[in-house]
């Protein structure tokens, strides 16, 4: 079989004549090699590309489960130390709203521990309904939470707290004839106040409305 070749002609200064040739076979079997060292080389860096994604979703599935609350799936308190929190409250006002559900150790004492699980659970899920998907809704311990809502007014969370005290009582457990209720206390971030501070208010603002209501 004819061998195809790519074929250059060149004159000497002697005027012989001299051809050079270069088959096609060969120039096929160079450029593959050259292409084949390129995709190695491609598929490496996207391997190793993949490889630090999958590392950056692991590392930020990691921390988030650190934050959460196995029960309610609502933050804990870990989530105070994290740096995005804490850029976020130091840059915008909000509010607080804390939050305790009522009877919560009768009802454990009651009708057993598994019981008062189902009722911080009805009162986190009420939470999840009421509040934005951009607030921080926290499970401080026990029975106690707090919502912290970032560009929020004193007026609207009082709104929100009334509507999350609605949401809770409509969700009882009818099996047990348990009625579910919680408590709320409110208050608004002031310039230059720490958050502990703004939480210690809430509270306060909490338990005068437990005692008025008792």
């Amino acid at each position: 079989w004819p061998e195809f070749a790519y074929t250059q002609t060149y004159v000497a200064d002697n005027n012989n004549l001299i051809v050079y040739k270069y088959p096609f076979s060969k120039i096929l079997i160079d450029f593959g090699c050259l292409f084949f060292v390129f995709f190695v080389v491609i598929f490496a860096y996207y391997s190793k590309a993949q490889e630090s994604k999958e590392s950056k979703i692991q590392l930020a599935n990691a921390i988030s489960d650190a934050t959460k609350d196995e029960l309610t799936g609502l933050f804990n308190r870990k989530v105070f130390k994290e740096q995005a929190f804490k850029n976020k409250i130091k840059m915008t006002p909000f509010t607080v709203i804390a939050i305790d559900g009522d009877r919560v150790k009768r009802i454990n004492d009651k009708f057993g521990h598994h019981v008062g699980d189902e009722v911080i659970s009805i009162i986190a899920d009420s939470m999840k309904k009421v509040f934005r998907s951009t607030d921080y809704l926290i499970r401080t311990g026990g029975d106690e939470f707090i919502a912290i809502l970032p560009d929020c007014s004193e007026s609207k969370s009082l709104i929100l707290a009334k509507k999350l005290r609605a949401a809770v009582k409509e969700n009882r457990l009818k099996s047990m004839d348990v009625e579910v209720s919680v408590s709320t206390g409110i208050a608004m971030s002031t310039e230059h106040e720490t958050l502990n501070n703004v939480i210690m208010r809430a509270d306060e603002d909490l338990y005068e409305s437990k005692r008025h209501r008792s």
